[in-house]
């Protein structure tokens, strides 16, 4: 009998200790998922407002174009990020010859 209450007390109250780390674990995997949903749906908002702003800029380029009777893809050229970086190689390039002229004209 002594035995028996012996061995009963000890897992009692590791019985007690897991059912409390259980319900910690619980509490924490909720508040991530609140999190995980909050941060999904913030996510969402940003992506669906740029994508608002950038058909509001396509719609005023359109607007523009259309009140000056401009081709939009000539407007568009100008922000092409490809033709932005070619302008800007030609721009080096061509600053890099004048200056080797330069150089070579004062030697």
């Amino acid at each position: 009998m002594q035995y028996t209450k012996l061995l009963t007390t000890p897992y009692k109250l590791l019985k007690k200790a897991l059912m409390s780390l259980h319900e910690k674990f619980q509490d924490m995997h909720n508040c991530f998922s609140e999190y995980q949903e909050h941060t999904i749906q913030t996510v969402k908002d940003i992506a669906s407002d740029f994508i608002e702003a950038e058909k509001e800029v396509i719609d005023s380029f359109q607007s523009k174009a259309d009140r000056h009777n401009v081709n939009l893809s000539e407007v568009w050229d100008w922000y092409n990020p490809q033709r932005i970086f070619e302008n800007n190689t030609i721009m080096v390039n061509t600053f890099h010859n004048l200056s080797i002229k330069f150089h070579q004209c004062y030697k």
